[in-house]
């Protein structure tokens, strides 16, 4: 994956609907891409082709080990709590990503990393 070498040119993007009765969170199909034309185009299709919302994680965050597993146990959270329904399809490629992915994360953090996990973490205290 040709977006690994540069993490922080591309994201994973949630194609959802949600449903305001339950308030969950349909998740209909995943995927990642390099930010700029490639996920415009997908943003495009997904939105108004298929009348999908999307949200999206930059995986240049995401590599950073605190980031990734706060990521992580957050989603699992929301799906123990049933606020996230995976589509069979969306949920496949969820744990395709998380594994390749982890592949990277497990490792030492460098100190740019550490820099930006504490901004991000000071960031979402913000919001909280």
């Amino acid at each position: 994956m040709e977006m690994f070498n540069n993490p922080y040119q591309a994201n994973i993007v949630f194609a959802i609907k949600h449903d305001s009765k339950t308030d969950q969170i349909h998740v209909e199909d995943i995927y990642w891409a390099c930010k700029g034309r490639c996920d415009k185009e997908l943003e495009y299709y997904y939105t108004n082709e298929l009348g999908l919302l999307t949200g999206w994680k930059d995986i240049g965050d995401l590599i950073i080990t605190v980031l990734f597993l706060e990521w992580l146990m957050t989603d699992l959270n929301n799906l123990r709590e049933g606020r996230y329904i995976y589509s069979e399809k969306a949920f496949k490629k969820l744990k395709h990503f998380i594994i390749a992915l982890s592949q990277k994360v497990f490792r030492e953090m460098t100190e740019e990393e550490k820099r930006r996990a504490i901004t991000m973490m000071q960031i979402s205290h913000i919001f909280m």
